[in-house]
């Protein structure tokens, strides 16, 4: 069933009723462990051996966070947007539509015209993106596709086409939708729409540069052309994204997960780092604990979001750090045809 829940303004009483329908109608399977240990990451398909980190506990209720409006800046409102990534003082951002998806660079200081723009194959549903450092120091920029299972790799600084792969269709939906990279890890986090964040070896993706590079030393691609490496990328892991709420005995799976950001954590004791996302046609961003998929908090953008067009479509749909020191957790926030982009801070 495709369930699409009317995107309301409500009070936080209504967004629990309104993830609680989302969530129910959908039929997502529930993982819940035992409120009194700490978290275990659920395997994909019940295959292999549970990944085990330390987590914050598993009977967390859902908290409700604030931000700060710190500056409200202009943005291609013909931009589809898919995802946005900071890197190296420049705003990268990904569009969609086959025909119009794009990489594009941005200045932040006025982000609604592109420095430089990379327009990916027509037959491409261009969606979320991220940047990370490949096992040779070198800076890349990813890009899943929607329903065409590829994803694409970009030179960070040129916007030049490398190389695409497959990513494995039985632990998925066979759709991509958000990634984002813990360099720590040295793994990406990937969702798909569903519940689900997928979690990918960078290993396997660095190995597709030795295979191309191979390939070009030979002749047997042209540089002009992005490489298709012959591997399949299939999920080392994964969790379902659920949350604890006053009066409810068991989590409430989140369906939708869409565009997500790796962002430093605060008060989670051991818990490094939290994984930001949005979720499709809602007005708000959760904090995720990456290793358990409990939601930490919720953050209302009600208030920086537009309202919808008739079609529907301008959805809050980017968020990215921002280059600010970390522990300031500043963000950047924008959505699908909006005009504006913002600057905000997160606070508890």
């Amino acid at each position: 069933m495709h369930l699409r829940c009317s995107k309301l303004h409500v009070g936080q009483l209504g967004q629990l009723l309104l993830i609680l329908c989302c969530s129910l109608l959908a039929k997502i399977p529930v993982f819940v462990a035992n409120a009194a240990t700490s978290a275990t990451t659920v395997v994909i398909d019940g295959e292999g051996s549970a990944h085990e980190a330390s987590s914050i506990q598993e009977d967390h209720i859902m908290q409700y966070g604030s931000f700060e409006l710190l500056e409200k800046l202009p943005h291609d409102a013909k931009a589809f947007t898919q995802g946005v990534s900071f890197f190296n003082g420049y705003i990268y951002e990904g569009t969609g539509l086959h025909g119009s998806s794009q990489i594009r660079k941005l200045d932040p200081k006025d982000p609604s015209k592109p420095i430089e723009i990379y327009n990916i194959p027509s037959e491409f549903f261009g969606e979320g993106i991220t940047h990370y450092t490949n096992g040779k120091g070198k800076d890349r920029i990813i890009q899943l596709t929607w329903q065409e299972g590829q994803a694409l790799v970009y030179d960070a600084n040129t916007l030049k086409a490398l190389f695409q792969f497959e990513y494995h269709i039985k632990t998925s939906n066979g759709e991509g939708w958000g990634i984002t990279f813990d360099a720590v890890a040295n793994e990406f986090i990937v969702s798909d729409g569903s519940a689900n964040l997928f979690f990918w070896d960078a290993a396997e993706i660095n190995a597709c540069e030795i295979k191309t590079d191979s390939e070009s030393q030979h002749g047997q691609a042209d540089d002009d052309e992005m490489r298709l490496c012959l591997v399949e990328i299939e999920a080392s892991r994964s969790v379902v994204v659920r949350s604890f709420v006053h009066d409810l005995p068991e989590a409430i799976p989140i369906r939708y997960v869409n565009e997500l950001e790796l962002i430093p954590a605060k008060s989670y004791g051991a818990l490094s780092h939290t994984v930001f996302a949005n979720v499709w046609y809602q007005r708000y961003i959760l904090e995720i604990d990456p290793n358990s998929g409990i939601v930490l908090k919720l953050f209302d953008l009600a208030t920086l979001c537009p309202e919808l067009s008739p079609r529907g479509e301008n959805v809050l749909n980017g968020i990215s750090i921002s280059g600010d020191a970390d522990g300031d957790r500043v963000v950047y926030i924008t959505g699908k045809q909006w005009d504006s982009m913002y600057k905000i801070k997160l606070h508890d």
